[in-house]
């Protein structure tokens, strides 16, 4: 083709970019800027001077997971090295002003004398937004549901005290029911419950375990200072807590609660 017919075409390819309602950039074999329509002005928020100018190479661009993306896994790098069109490589713009503005970007590389790669960039930032505000409200909800499922256990195991009250009188089958019915309703690993006599915690009944603490003394351990405390402690991590007295080794987590002159604790 004639010299004069190629910038003849490129004139018209450049007036037709111009009315679509996508970013279009065309690249030279720099990957540098030749061209750039409204559109893609107006996502990136750069004038098209600067752009042409290459102001947007000192920008940041993301994964879709918000780490920083590295220049070959651009989209024109990657049509470039591939010779071949990729599609929808989501890539968030960290722009002049902090906003990021999140693209899917498609690249394809052409074979005319200034012009190597085709961009077209789509604006995904209002759908990435709702998708994380749908994400968030299934977060909130799975959220409720488990408190709703967690306050309905506890419900159960209270009507199973209550049973177990109502019917039993001596209280080693009361300790033995009670404990058996936490270790059932929340499903813990382990649970234990000790007696306060004195200044010690005495074993009554636990499920779990296969060696046991059979005394405490509450200056020592979570359940003493949940007595000294009268308050219930959740411990997450108990390798991070220098209270903390093990059993049994495997035990990640620990909650501890006083009642009256029992301590009743259980552990996963």
């Amino acid at each position: 083709m004639e010299p004069a017919a190629v910038q003849e075409s490129e004139r018209e390819l450049k007036a037709i970019f111009e009315l679509l309602p996508v970013g279009i950039s065309i690249l030279d074999a720099e990957r540098r800027v030749v061209f750039a329509n409204s559109a893609l002005v107006d996502i990136m928020g750069l004038s098209n001077e600067g752009l042409q100018a290459g102001q947007h190479r000192r920008w940041l661009y993301l994964r879709p997971d918000g780490t920083l993306m590295p220049a070959e896994e651009y989209a024109s790098a990657q049509a470039i090295r591939a010779q071949r069109a990729v599609f929808d490589v989501e890539t968030g713009v960290v722009r002049t002003d902090g906003r990021v503005a999140w693209t899917a970007v498609s690249a394809a590389p052409v074979a005319l004398s200034s012009w190597k790669v085709v961009l077209v960039v789509r604006d995904i930032t209002a759908q990435r937004e709702a998708q994380e505000t749908l994400a968030a409200s299934e977060q909130r909800f799975r959220a409720l549901y488990a408190a709703a499922q967690r306050r309905e256990r506890e419900r159960e195991l209270l009507d199973q005290v209550r049973i177990v009250l109502f019917h039993e009188l001596d209280l080693a089958q009361v300790v033995r029911k009670v404990v058996e019915a936490i270790a059932g309703t929340f499903g813990y690993a382990q649970v234990s419950l000790y007696l306060l006599q004195g200044d010690t915690l005495w074993l009554q009944h636990q499920v779990g375990y296969t060696t046991v603490i059979p005394a405490i003394p509450i200056t020592q351990g979570v359940s003493g200072r949940v007595v000294r405390s009268r308050q219930p402690c959740l411990v997450t991590d108990v390798h991070a807590d220098a209270d903390f007295v093990g059993a049994i080794a495997g035990i990640v987590s620990k909650c501890a609660s006083p009642c009256s002159t029992k301590t009743g604790s259980w552990a996963r």
